[in-house]
């Protein structure tokens, strides 16, 4: 006979029920209430020839300390059962789908009020919306339930308060606010418990699913056959390289090249016209001008050597143009005085 374990763990205590069946779904055979110290020796008293299909576990958030022991209790007591974490709001979401299924109704609220925190889902067909609420006082607590209740459209078939915790207040607010009927009921503090039994048998029930072998397109195909030719080709080469060697640098020195013999700088050339005849209108200046001078001839270059080409846009050279002397102007005729002077000897005595 398959068994299932639910545990769960709040800030005041840990209560524990064993249910019949690998479903969760079957009457409760054990049910318990103790602390974080006595949970090696409840899960010791167990039986051992029954099969544990699955444990839940399930905690509020201020006793999360409390189910690490419990959680560390289990994998020496366990029996090698799964153990399944289940937070409050699916271990409340799993009771309230099995509330509808046991009562017929479509569209229900089931709240769960425990120390520390409260839960409220909201059933309409095969959705269940879940709210979490963290507790402060019973007016803030009454005042959140109240709101849901009263948004719910249509009005709900009926308003199950469930928990550990004393909910007489809330009860009597939900009565006032909502014609429907409020029920609650006698063993409501395993609640939780009978939740984290539930969602753990439907986790553990589930095949295990393999992972998705990963699927290539043909690009991608096409890519990866390009890439491996690609490193087949450069290793290849990279071998080849290899046995071969690379070429070496010829270690011979270069042979001297014969120096050429010095290129002969033309002679200046003479004077331009231009500047003759500047020098022409001073006295003597012609006598300054230095004659020109026959150009060198070149030496003779080596047979292999090539003729050296004449340097470009160089003027010819002209000889010197030929300038007349200076015209002498031509001596004046003595003057009319002077004559008669010369004509009476008695008068140049007196001169």
């Amino acid at each position: 006979m398959s068994l299932v374990l639910g545990l769960s763990v709040t800030t005041r205590d840990i209560r524990g029920e064993l249910v019949d069946g690998a479903t969760g779904e079957g009457d409760h055979l054990d049910r318990a209430v103790l602390d974080a110290a006595g949970i090696q020796d409840y899960l010791a008293t167990l039986p051992a020839d029954e099969e544990l299909a699955a444990v839940g576990l399930t905690w509020t958030p201020d006793a999360e300390s409390d189910a690490i022991k419990v959680r560390e209790a289990l994998d020496v007591y366990g029996g090698g059962a799964p153990v399944v974490a289940v937070r409050e709001v699916e271990a409340t979401e799993a009771l309230a789908r099995g509330i509808a299924e046991m009562t017929g109704h479509d569209f229900l609220v089931v709240c769960i009020v425990e120390p520390d925190a409260a839960v409220v889902a909201t059933v309409d067909g095969y959705h269940v919306a879940v709210e979490q609420i963290d507790r402060m006082d019973a007016a803030t607590l009454i005042e959140r339930v109240c709101a849901v209740v009263r948004s719910a459209r249509p009005s709900p078939d009926a308003v199950f308060v469930l928990g550990s915790e004393d909910s007489e207040e809330l009860i009597e607010a939900l009565q006032e606010e909502t014609d429907r009927p409020v029920v609650t009921a006698t063993e409501a503090d395993f609640a939780m418990t009978r939740g984290a039994a539930l969602a753990s048998a439907l986790l553990a029930s589930q095949p295990a699913t393999e992972p998705a072998k990963p699927r290539f397109s043909r690009v991608q195909l096409l890519a990866s056959a390009l890439g491996v030719a690609s490193v087949a080709f450069v290793t290849s080469v990279s071998v080849v390289l290899a046995s071969h060697g690379l070429p070496r640098v010829s270690e011979t020195e270069p042979e001297p090249v014969a120096a050429s013999a010095p290129l002969a700088r033309p002679a200046p050339p003479p004077p331009s016209v231009d500047a003759v005849r500047a020098m022409a209108r001073k006295p003597f200046a012609l006598m300054n001008v230095p004659a020109p001078q026959a150009p060198a001839p070149a030496p003779a270059a080596p047979p292999p050597a090539p003729e050296p080409a004449a340097p470009a846009n160089v003027a010819p050279v002209l000889p010197p143009a030929y300038l007349p002397p200076p015209a002498v102007p031509p001596p004046q005729p003595p003057r009319l005085r002077d004559r008669i002077l010369d004509k009476i000897p008695i008068i140049g005595r007196f001169r």
